[in-house]
């Protein structure tokens, strides 16, 4: 994070807007909870004069600062660049690139045709169109470090986006997912294509007031739908608490469901936290249109 923090400042010193962009994003991609992180993406939009992706950050930025102790700078930093963007056109710069564009890739697709893994590929396209069926499943890819398994899940992620219907989100696990509820899910709800945004804001509108108010404690959640006030949250014990953003993490996840089919992948997923394996196995319990696709390195092992 160090060196991402260290990119910030350098592009942002020497105007390379694009630069500064990519390197925001990252930082909040890896730390979707930090809010020095969310507030570095506002401050790159704002430098590109991107008011609408800008006051889309300030809405996450805002609901990570109101549930955690900020320090008054943060705040500070906040109303800044609320100011800064409010002040912007409503219009788009000509010179940026389009939203799709500009929503920073999770994955890297590449520029070549696969090769040798054309067999692997295809069993991964039958086992999505089972799971589209009815028949949800967890796979789980596992090898050494360079030996071509995320190459392989991209291409199937390639694969179901390049029709735009079913949404393919993609997140992943490192040491500090595993010290966060739902830390490895979280990320997968980190960055949405835009060919996304409309089913799963659709979804998110359509759960209950009561699994929204428990998801919308989380910024990846609340900016599925902007405009949608959480409501009050009775206070629970721990083991509750636990169990109600269980329920309502499902809840959201099958009215997702409800309008297509699902692919999530996670990267490096073991051995993920507790609450997101539990939100995993519950998934194949019983029939749900979702395919869970995790790789880990050989040497990994699972809690």
């Amino acid at each position: 994070m160090d060196v991402l923090q260290r990119l910030i400042a350098l592009n942002h010193a020497s105007g390379h807007v694009a630069n500064l962009t990519d390197a925001a994003r990252r930082w909040a991609h890896e730390e979707p909870w930090n809010e020095e992180a969310v507030l570095a993406v506002v401050q790159a939009y704002v430098a590109e004069g991107d008011r609408d992706n800008a006051q889309v950050q300030l809405k996450v930025a805002q609901a990570l600062l109101d549930r955690t102790s900020a320090p008054p700078r943060l705040r500070t930093t906040f109303d800044q660049l609320d100011r800064a963007a409010a002040r912007l056109p409503s219009f788009k710069p000509q010179n940026s690139s389009s939203g799709a564009e500009r929503n920073f890739p999770t994955v890297d697709f590449g520029r070549y045709m696969l090769l040798g893994r054309q067999g692997e590929l295809g069993q991964l396209k039958k086992v999505w169109a089972a799971a589209c069926g009815g028949s949800s499943q967890v796979l789980t890819l596992e090898g050494d470090t360079g030996i071509g398994k995320s190459r392989l899940v991209n291409e199937l992620v390639a694969h179901v986006r390049s029709g735009s219907e079913h949404p393919a989100l993609v997140g992943h696990g490192n040491i500090r997912t595993n010290d966060h509820a739902l830390g490895m899910l979280r990320t997968a709800f980190a960055y949405i294509p835009e060919a996304y945004r409309v089913t799963l804001q659709t979804a998110a509108e359509a759960i209950s007031e009561q699994a929204w108010n428990a998801v919308s404690l989380y910024p990846e959640f609340r900016a599925l739908a902007p405009d949608r006030e959480p409501g009050y949250l009775a206070p629970l014990d721990a083991a509750s608490e636990v169990t109600r953003r269980h329920v309502a993490t499902l809840e959201l996840l099958d009215a997702i469901m409800v309008r297509g089919c699902l692919l999530l992948v996670w990267e490096d997923a073991y051995p993920g936290d507790a609450e997101t394996r539990r939100i995993i196995d519950a998934l194949t319990e019983t029939s749900r249109r979702v395919l869970v696709v995790r790789t880990r390195r050989a040497s990994s092992g699972e809690e």
